[in-house]
C-alpha cells in the first residue's frame, strides 16, 4: 500500500509540473472577410452604432474542451485586405461578449475612413503590448508588414475614434484579463465596407488553460498523501 500511495503521489506530481506550464494553442480555419454594408459608424463616442453583417466566411470558430484563465496572443495567418482603416477584428468568448482585438486603424479626427493601406499577406500577431503599433492616422499611408502587434480599441489618439467599452456588447478587454469556460471561442472580422474585400488562411488562440477537474482531483488526492507521510 505504501507503494502504491507513493506511485499515486508520481503520478500527481508529473501532473502539476505539467499543469504549472498551462500555455498551450488551438487552431481555426480561414475565410474570407466581405463587407455587406448596413453598418452605420460616427466620428462621436460611441463610435459605432449599428454594426456591419458579414458573411458566415468572416467568423471563423474553435472549440476548446477546457477552460481559459488568459489569453496570451490571437494570431491570424494569411491576412489580406483592401484598406485597412475598414477592418475590425474581434474575439467572441463562450457567452457571445466580443472583445476587440483592433479595431479600424487610422480613424482620425472626422474621418470615418482610416488608414487606405492594405494588409499584404503573412502572419500577423496581436498582444497586450510589446509589438508594433497599428497606423493611427490616416496619412502617411501605411500597409503594415507582417509582424507582432498590440491591441488596440481605435487606433487613434483622437478619443472621438475610440470604441468605448461595451458599445454594441464590444469590450475593450486586454487579452490577460479574458477568461471564459470550455466551449466555442471565435473570430470575427466586421468590414465597414463593402467596397474592400480580403481573406485569411487561419488563425491561432494561444492560451492558458484551465487545469481539467481529474487533474485537480488527483493533485489533491497527492496533497492527502504527502500529509499522511509527514505525520508518520
Amino acid at each position: 500500500m505504501k507503494m502504491s500511495m507513493l506511485a499515486v503521489a508520481g503520478v500527481a506530481t508529473a501532473i502539476l509540473s505539467t499543469s504549472s506550464a498551462l500555455a498551450d494553442t488551438a487552431s481555426g480555419g480561414g475565410g474570407t472577410i466581405i463587407g455587406s454594408g448596413g453598418g452605420s459608424w460616427v466620428n462621436l463616442p460611441a463610435g459605432a452604432t449599428i454594426l456591419p453583417g458579414g458573411p458566415a466566411s468572416n467568423t471563423s470558430s474553435i472549440v476548446l474542451p477546457v477552460g481559459v484563465a488568459s489569453i496570451n496572443s490571437i494570431t491570424i495567418t494569411g491576412l489580406t485586405h483592401t484598406w485597412i482603416g475598414d477592418t475590425h477584428a474581434v474575439l467572441i468568448d463562450p457567452t457571445g461578449a466580443m472583445h476587440n482585438i483592433y479595431v479600424r486603424p487610422g480613424l482620425f479626427n472626422t474621418s470615418v475612413f482610416g488608414n487606405s493601406g492594405d494588409f499584404l499577406g503573412g502572419t500577423y500577431t496581436f498582444v497586450d503590448s510589446g509589438g508594433l503599433s497599428l497606423p493611427t492616422s490616416s496619412s502617411p499611408i501605411v500597409s503594415p508588414p507582417a509582424g507582432t502587434y498590440n491591441t488596440t480599441d481605435g487606433g487613434s489618439p483622437d478619443p472621438e475614434a475610440n470604441w468605448v467599452n461595451g458599445n454594441l456588447g464590444i469590450f475593450n478587454t486586454p487579452f490577460a484579463s479574458i477568461s471564459g469556460a470550455a466551449g466555442t471561442w471565435s473570430l470575427r472580422f466586421y468590414d465597414w465596407d463593402p467596397a474592400d474585400s480580403g481573406t485569411f488562411t487561419g488563425w491561432e488562440l494561444n492560451y492558458n488553460a484551465i487545469p481539467a477537474p481529474g487533474a485537480l482531483a488527483l493533485l489533491g488526492l497527492a496533497g492527502v498523501v504527502g500529509s499522511r507521510r509527514r505525520r508518520r
